[in-house]
């Protein structure tokens, strides 16, 4: 099983509301890379969208823990098993560290393929956590 780890992103909001933002996948919709996605559907709890070269994914929320972390996995009908795991770690009242890890099952022709694009996709998640504006209330 691939596992990576993103770059650690600080971001200035509490633990609360960063939890709040990335627990909710209506807010999560602002992060997720629209240059290769399309036909996005988000709901609380989940979300669908094709994604360019790969096609129909579904994520899901598996598990939360207030203020720590958040599970995502993959939905009936992705291409491929995966999980996303959203880690959150305060830094002070109004600065949080968050980071992401992927976990997924691929054969070992896909993963030698696509392990350069999905470290980016990870840090490019970190990165724009890091510039969202966490002074609205989630």
């Amino acid at each position: 099983m691939l596992q990576m780890n993103s770059k650690t992103g600080t971001v200035n909001g509490s633990p609360e509301k960063v939890y709040g933002f990335v627990s909710d996948f209506r807010n999560m919709a602002d992060i997720l890379p629209k240059e290769i996605m399309s036909n996005l559907e988000v709901y609380d709890q989940h979300c669908r969208f094709d994604v360019m070269g790969i096609g129909k994914v579904g994520l899901k929320i598996a598990e939360k823990t207030p203020y720590t972390q958040i599970k995502i996995i993959a939905a009936e009908g992705s291409p491929a098993d995966f999980n996303l795991w959203i880690n959150i770690a305060p830094l002070s009242e109004k600065q949080t560290e968050v980071n992401f890890v992927l976990h997924a099952s691929l054969n070992i022709f896909v993963e030698a393929m696509a392990k350069k694009p999905l470290q980016q996709f990870i840090d490019m998640l970190a990165d724009k956590m890091e510039q969202k504006d966490f002074s609205e209330s989630y």
